[in-house]
């Protein structure tokens, strides 16, 4: 079953797996709030760029890691997803790297 367009939809994107992910303003406002660090600009980038992935804390959700965003720093998105497609749920960015144990 495919996940659902948000009603709130502001943005698509194609992730590195070819599913796609959407964007809804509720979690952009989320995001904004709780990760001031991220810019929304670089939130599209870095799905389209991510190149590893780990499960995330509950069945159906990833964490897309993406390097070349920023300098020094991982851009980690988490998207929850049924079948093809997923939703940004939200993002953040880190010093460190994930696990080889957790990459899937």
């Amino acid at each position: 079953m495919a996940q659902e367009v948000p009603p709130d939809l502001v943005a698509t994107a194609m992730d590195y797996r070819g599913r796609t992910v959407y964007v809804a303003q509720s979690r952009l406002d989320h995001i904004a709030e709780e990760h001031p660090d991220v810019r929304h600009d670089d939130l599209i980038p870095a799905i389209q760029r991510a190149d590893r992935r780990t499960r995330g804390n509950r069945p159906g959700v990833e964490k897309l890691w993406a390097r070349t965003i920023i300098p020094k720093r991982n851009f980690v998105i988490l998207v929850g997803y049924s079948g093809r497609t997923g939703m940004v749920l939200t993002a953040y960015t880190t010093r460190r790297e994930p696990k080889e144990d957790d990459l899937i």
